[in-house]
């Protein structure tokens, strides 16, 4: 009698189609392992929650950011990658920057902006006492808003993030007077934070980014990005990317992160300054893609990421029985 294990791929039916290479090959690479991946979309999966003939996954491989729903799959008893926990702090980029500053990495200082209909918008410093100090004097001093950004907690791909002036001219607000753009990219996570924005100074180094891929705790390659002119150097808004080898001291800033909190698969974002490339944390990227990594190496990131769900999903139900969501006998 063999095991074989039904796991769930999960988007927004709006990404289906431009994802679909990595969900055809995550399908495929799963067959190699005896699981069977099915796509369910996050809309689906709101329309079959709770009648009778639903059937639960083993796993799910939430590659869609939507807080809420990561929650709701592991309060039912299935496997998320990645968790609850890591989707929640990573796909917030104000919570994010709570979270590393409290294991004492080093990071971009950040004016977090939350909003709650009891005390309206409350602007909060995430650094050390002296950055603290000067980004409280930025909300006086509007010479210096050119000098700093604007980023929604849940955008991603470079996609809502502003220079702060021209943030402040196209909704006609400010500080005294802040407002929400209208529409954000992910309405789902923009509406479950309390946190809305980070305002954080543009620190371009150069314009080098880099990004570390880590599968399991581990890191399996880094790629170093460059901004075609402009702040931005995301790979898919035209900035240019090669491979990169972390020395020691990076390694063990990494490690620091990866040590405390279990991600199955996310790109961490950092800054590198000066002659010694030192790295400021920027962000951590949950549903992350990897383009960037196959432009520059042959590096088999599906194939790692399948088989660490493969291993933690036979760790996490180490004694099958008839009862097991999602492990079927044939």
């Amino acid at each position: 009698m063999v095991k074989y294990i039904v796991i769930w791929i999960m988007y927004h039916e709006r990404d289906v189609e431009k994802n679909k290479w990595f969900i055809d090959t995550c399908i495929e690479t799963c067959r190699v392992y005896n699981m069977q991946m099915h796509l369910v979309t996050v809309e689906h999966f709101f329309k079959m929650h709770g009648k009778t003939q639903y059937m639960l996954p083993a796993a799910v491989v939430a590659r869609m950011i939507h807080p809420a729903v990561s929650k709701l799959l592991e309060d039912e008893g299935v496997r998320v990658y990645n968790s609850y926990n890591v989707s929640n702090i990573s796909n917030n980029k104000a919570g994010c920057m709570r979270y590393v500053h409290s294991l004492g990495v080093k990071h971009i200082p950040t004016l977090a902006i939350s909003y709650t209909k009891k005390s309206g918008y409350v602007f909060e410093p995430v650094c050390s006492g002296g950055e603290a100090k000067v980004l409280r004097r930025l909300m006086e001093d509007v010479d210096i808003f050119d000098e700093y950004i604007i980023k929604s907690v849940s955008g991603h791909g470079g996609k809502e993030v502003m220079i702060l002036s021209e943030y402040f001219k196209k909704y006609a607000c400010s500080f005294k007077n802040f407002k929400s753009a209208p529409k954000p990219q992910e309405e789902a996570a923009a509406n479950y934070y309390s946190d809305k924005y980070v305002v954080q100074p543009l620190i371009e180094c150069d314009g080098r980014d880099l990004r570390v891929y880590v599968i399991g705790g581990h890191i399996i390659g880094a790629v170093i990005r460059k901004a075609n002119g402009g702040f931005k150097s995301n790979f898919s808004l035209g900035g240019t990317v090669e491979p990169y080898t972390l020395n020691k001291e990076q390694e063990s800033i990494v490690k620091k992160i990866t040590d405390s909190i279990a991600i199955d698969y996310a790109g961490l974002d950092f800054l590198v300054c000066g002659e010694d490339d030192a790295l400021i944390f920027n962000e951590m990227e949950d549903v992350v893609g990897a383009r960037m990594l196959s432009a520059c190496s042959d590096i088999d990131y599906i194939g790692c990421y399948i088989r660490h769900i493969k291993l933690t999903i036979q760790s996490t139900y180490n004694s099958y029985n008839s009862i097991t969501p999602g492990i079927y006998n044939i």
